[in-house]
């Protein structure tokens, strides 16, 4: 019958490797003849994470659980006989020949505070050989264990740890607690330190000492086997756990900005690839450029744990094109709006308080009354982000010029002239006179002004689209002495013209109007008449007495004895 063999592999290291300066003696931390150095040593090992330290602990556990495999009872641990790697967090067992392989072994090493509460006990009853077992194993490995936690014996704080003074204490209390005015007690500022950080630690590690102290001092069998101290330990070397990975959204728009959130346990070191170190922070902020995969990466001393995260980068709206074919156009005309949208889930028209979905690209007929403001409004993918643009299209109607008159045609030259005007629809109107005198009239409806010899006025008139101007308007001045006095005797124009008219026979009502530029001119007191029309189809000269009516008559006679000597 064959025999099978049972392959286990393990992990060693040559005797050359521990000398290097990654592995240090664990006693250095205790008993390192250069107090400075053993000082910075024991600082830099207790400040490494306890999960640096609590693998380690795991490599001393799982050490003694492959001895014991082999029914080996190694009944010699103390701080000489590991060496531990603080940069990698791991610890190597050393130093075999104290042991032994039988059913009845009789070694135990050096005496110390690590030995087994039955080996102190034979060591005082004197016996030449001591016996042990694997229980007295457990112990010491409780105790290693416990150092590697913390940096003293559990029972740190009692002044004797002897036969006498642990059943006293074990009888009136329970491990790790005690009256501080016991008499057996000591160490008072350490202990409220102790007890704290007892209270920091995994209840499965709390309940392994408690078993091992309170149990297990008395009754070896009650402490923690090999097997219980590598579920009890190993079920705490857990890598880290990533709860969550997200972001506020998958998708965003190129180089607008998107939050990353992670919520992360038991880790030592975090990063994101592409970002970096995010110790210290649960969320950040970023800005991809294009579809990018972030990935983040917890690790301790347990090992590492990865998650992705994958961020779609959609493309910005884009306006090519919006506008009006025609800015300005006449009242009642109409023009074509026309666009054209890139990378937008939808596109919006806004004028005049109404608003329309439109296709991305595309024209539309508008006839508006009144200058209006039309706004395109493009919602971008990611059904957030907005862009606009605006175009005014401007409605004119054409000018009109209604009137354009003068209280007096012809006057002497003391007394004002007022010229009136009704114009429509015009947003700027100069005034010209014939010496090239021009006056911004735009928001007047008269003008008045003294003038000292014959004048010509036309208005100038003009909206954004439209330019429109009068026929000119002529006003003669009367030149002599009396003036003032004449001011009183020559009635207005329009009084006059038309009594000239029926003393002169003409055939037709002569009214003035904006539409010619008329001159009477009083050549002789014989009343030589001239009319002359503006566009100078009409001429006609008169010479004949004024004899009728009778009030022209009178006028030309008080004219004549005043200009003749």
């Amino acid at each position: 019958m064959k025999e099978h063999l049972i392959i286990k592999r393990v992990i060693g290291y040559s005797a050359n490797l521990l000398e290097s300066k990654k592995w240090i003696e664990f006693d250095s931390f205790f008993n390192e003849a250069d107090i400075d150095k053993r000082k910075r040593l024991k600082g830099e090992f207790y400040n490494l994470s306890a999960n640096h330290r609590l693998k380690m602990a795991y490599d001393l556990v799982e050490a003694f659980k492959h001895l014991g495999n082999m029914n080996f009872i190694y009944a010699d641990l103390n701080p000489k006989n590991f060496f531990v790697n603080m940069t990698e967090g791991k610890l190597c067992l050393i130093d075999y020949e104290g042991g032994a392989i039988n059913d009845n072994p009789e070694t135990f090493g050096k005496p110390g505070d690590w030995l087994a509460p039955e080996i102190q006990e034979q060591l005082r009853s004197g016996k030449s050989l001591i016996t042990v077992d694997f229980n007295t194993d457990t112990w010491a490995v409780a105790i290693g264990v416990h150092f590697l936690l913390f940096p003293f014996h559990p029972l740190f704080f009692l002044k004797t740890v002897g036969r006498d003074e642990m059943n006293n204490y074990l009888f009136k209390y329970k491990y790790p607690s005690i009256d501080k005015k016991d008499n057996n007690f000591r160490e008072e500022k350490a202990y409220d330190w102790y007890i704290e950080r007892l209270k920091q630690l995994p209840n499965g590690i709390l309940k392994a000492f408690d078993d091992t102290v309170n149990a297990g001092y008395k009754n070896p069998s009650k402490r923690l086997s090999y097997n219980q101290w590598n579920r009890v330990i190993g079920s705490l070397m857990t890598k880290p756990i990533i709860k969550s990975f997200t972001s506020n959204s998958s998708t965003v728009l190129n180089g607008k900005s998107i939050e990353l959130l992670w919520e992360v346990d038991d880790f030592e070191s975090i990063n994101i690839a592409g970002i970096g170190n995010i110790i210290g922070k649960n969320s950040i902020s970023v800005t991809p450029t294009q579809t990018e995969t972030y990935k983040l990466t917890a690790e301790n001393v347990f090992g590492k744990t990865e998650q992705e995260i994958k961020i779609v980068v959609l493309p910005l709206p884009k306006i090519n094109e919006f506008r009006s074919k025609q800015h300005k156009i006449e009242f009642g005309k109409s023009t074509d709006l026309k666009w054209d949208v890139d990378n937008a889930e939808k596109v919006e028209l806004f004028y005049d308080g109404k608003s329309e979905v439109l296709n991305i690209g595309g024209e539309k007929n508008i006839e508006p009354e009144k200058h209006t403001h039309y706004k395109i409004v493009a919602t971008a993918l990611d059904g957030i982000t907005k862009i606009e643009q605006e175009v005014i299209v401007e409605v004119y109607s054409r000018i009109k010029i209604k009137s354009f008159t003068s209280n007096y045609l012809f006057v002497v030259a003391s007394v004002p002239v007022t010229l009136n005007w009704d114009i429509e629809n015009a947003s700027e109107i100069i005034l010209e006179d014939n010496i090239g005198n021009k006056t911004d009239v735009s928001n007047k409806t008269e003008f008045t002004e003294h003038i000292k010899q014959d004048g010509t006025y036309r208005l100038w008139c003009k909206n954004e689209l439209f330019n429109e101007s009068s026929v000119k308007l002529h006003v003669t001045v009367i030149q002599n002495k009396y003036e003032l006095e004449l001011q009183n005797l020559v009635p207005s124009f329009d009084q006059v013209v038309p009594d000239i008219g029926k003393a002169v026979n003409l055939d037709f009502n002569f009214i003035p109007a904006i539409d010619y530029d008329t001159t009477i001119n009083f050549e002789t007191i014989d009343c030589n008449l001239t009319i002359n029309h503006s566009d100078g189809d009409i001429s006609s000269n008169i010479a004949k007495k004024v004899t009728k009516p009778k009030n022209i008559k009178s006028i030309v006679d008080k004219i004549k004895s005043y200009i003749q000597p």
